[in-house]
């Protein structure tokens, strides 16, 4: 096939989103677009293209695009987590489907979602405890970098006292025990994977599984 198209001829999603992202090629005739997506070969000085290829790899390319979209589909709040703390990676690692449309993390603006426990105990049919962490000192310290561990030898005793008073005031917010999910922003993005538009909160909470009502003050997931 390499020798009847252009080395750098477009396919897979890359050539699904250059047929269906709004640019001139949707205005253009079927050869052009065949064309300009590099389905071609010259022979004395003269493009021919290769129009029936170009539909073959197209039905690939939609077929390839509507399973990666199905896949987004099936994921879960859950594993936002997973993804940043352990930096995994494949072609869905980024990507989720809200309101029929797909996002991308915005992984410069997140923070905490924090929900009394006993909001998670009362629906179970709604929450899943194990989404979930409990806030204790613990956690918090490290959250903040720190481990109880290091509490004994601190490599900055100045810095960890403003830690522990920090997560004292935190601490001293909190009438009952509390839960705490990690949250992301996230963007409506095009075929062409740019950005759109931010997803607003009640959109963004509603897929999280998380009840505005339950959701804590302190919460903020907005941070940058």
């Amino acid at each position: 096939m390499s020798d009847i198209i252009q080395s750098w001829a477009h396919k897979g999603r890359e050539l699904y989103a250059s047929v269906h992202s709004e640019n001139d090629l949707r205005k253009l005739d079927e050869l052009i677009v065949a064309e300009q997506c590099g389905y071609y070969f010259e022979q004395r000085g003269e493009k021919i293209v290769q129009l029936e290829l170009f539909r073959e790899e197209i039905d690939k390319a939609t077929k390839e695009y509507n399973e990666w979209y199905g896949k987004l589909k099936l994921k879960t709040n859950k594993q936002i987590d997973d993804i940043v703390r352990d930096d995994r990676s494949d072609d869905t690692s980024r990507y989720f489907v809200i309101n029929e449309t797909v996002c991308c993390i915005d992984a410069d603006h997140g923070g905490q979602v924090y929900v009394p426990r006993r909001c998670i105990l009362a629906d179970p049919d709604f929450y899943d405890i194990n989404d979930w962490d409990e806030v204790t000192k613990d956690y918090l310290l490290n959250a903040s970098g720190y481990s109880t561990e290091g509490l004994e030898t601190p490599e900055s005793p100045e810095l960890l006292e403003i830690v522990i008073a920090e997560i004292e005031d935190l601490s001293e917010q909190f009438t009952e025990r509390m839960m705490v999910k990690n949250l992301w922003c996230m963007c409506y993005v095009n075929v062409d994977e740019e950005y759109i538009d931010f997803v607003e909160d009640k959109d963004l909470i509603k897929w999280a599984r998380i009840k505005p009502e339950d959701i804590h003050p302190i919460s903020s997931w907005h941070d940058g």
